[in-house]
C-alpha cells in the first residue's frame, strides 16, 4: 500500500470505473487521496476527489476507521494511527534494531550483569523478542511463536505500552480483568494504567515475578524521534540490583536510539 510519494504504483482517482474496483482498491484511493492533503476531509469531498459514489466513499470509511487507518474528527477525516505504526515498521525494521542492539546487549551481559539480556517489539497485544543473551554470551534467534509474551505482566511489555497513544493503551489492555500467569500478576487494567504513567514518567519500567514466579526484570524503551518506542530492552534475573540496571539500560537505551535515529 502506497500512502505518499510518486505516481508509480497508485490508483489514479477517476481513471477507473467504480465497478472494476476492488474494495482494497478503493480503500487505498481513498488513503492517497487523504495522504496527499493535510487537512481533514468529509464524505462528501471524498467522494468528489476519488469519483467514488458518496454511499460507497462512506463505506470505505467505515471499513478503514475499524483498524484505525483512518480518524473522523470534527472536520472530516484523516490518516489514522495505525498508518503511523506502518510507516514507523517501514523505518524502523526490526533487523535494523536488533543489528544495533545486539552488541550492547552481549557487553551488558558479560561485563555487567550475567542476568539474561532481551530485546523486544510489541506485536499486537504480545511482546516479540527479537534477542535474547543468555548463558555463555550466546544471543539466541527469536524461534517461530515461541518467543512471545504478555505485554501486561513483563517490564519489556510495560516499557512497550507506556509509549503507546492513550487510546490505543485503552484497547490493548481492554476494560476486562487481564490474565493472570503467577499470584503477584497486576489483572487490574486501572492499576495497570497506573503503573503506565509511572513508566512514561521514570522512562523504566519493572515487573516482580508477575509472569515467572522466579524472575524479576527491569526494562527501559529505545525511542524513536517522536517519543514512541519502537523496542525496548530488558534484563531479567532471580535478583538485580534495580538501580545499576537500570542505569545501564538507560545508558544503552540512549545510544541505540542515538545510532538508529541518525539512519544510514
Amino acid at each position: 500500500m502506497m500512502i505518499s510519494g510518486g505516481p508509480e504504483g497508485r490508483l489514479p482517482a477517476g481513471r477507473l470505473s467504480e465497478d472494476r474496483l476492488s474494495m482494497l482498491d478503493k480503500a487505498i484511493v481513498v488513503l492517497d487521496t487523504l495522504a496527499a492533503d493535510h487537512r481533514p476531509l468529509g464524505v462528501s469531498e471524498l467522494a468528489r476527489r476519488t469519483k467514488l459514489p458518496k454511499a460507497t466513499t462512506h463505506r470505505v470509511l467505515h471499513q478503514l476507521s475499524a483498524h484505525c487507518l483512518v480518524e473522523n474528527l470534527d472536520k472530516g477525516y484523516v490518516l489514522g494511527k495505525h498508518v503511523v505504526e506502518l510507516t514507523r515498521a517501514f523505518h524502523y525494521p526490526p533487523h535494523a534494531l536488533r543489528r544495533a542492539c545486539v552488541p550492547h546487549m552481549l557487553d551488558l551481559y558479560v561485563l555487567d550483569t550475567r542476568n539474561v539480556v532481551y530485546l523486544g517489539v510489541r506485536e499486537n497485544r504480545t511482546v516479540r523478542y527479537l534477542a535474547v543473551v543468555h548463558g555463555h554470551s550466546a544471543v539466541r534467534p527469536p524461534a517461530r511463536g515461541a518467543d512471545n509474551a504478555p505485554l501486561h505482566c513483563t517490564a519489556i511489555g510495560r516499557a512497550l505500552l507506556a509509549y503507546e497513544h492513550p487510546e490505543r493503551i485503552d484497547q490493548l489492555i481492554g476494560t476486562d480483568p487481564l490474565v493472570a500467569y503467577t499470584p503477584h500478576t497486576v489483572r487490574s487494567p486501572a492499576r495497570l494504567s497506573a503503573e503506565l504513567q509511572s513508566v512514561r514518567r521514570d522512562g523504566v519500567a519493572h515487573c516482580d515475578r508477575e509472569y515467572r514466579s522466579d524472575i524479576a526484570c527491569v526494562a527501559v524503551p529505545v525511542l524513536d524521534t517522536t517519543g514512541h518506542a519502537i523496542g525496548a530492552l530488558a534484563v531479567g534475573g532471580p535478583q538485580l540490583d534495580r538501580e545499576a540496571v537500570s542505569h545501564r539500560l538507560r545508558r544503552i537505551a540512549y545510544a541505540v536510539a542515538r545510532s538508529i535515529n541518525a539512519g544510514p
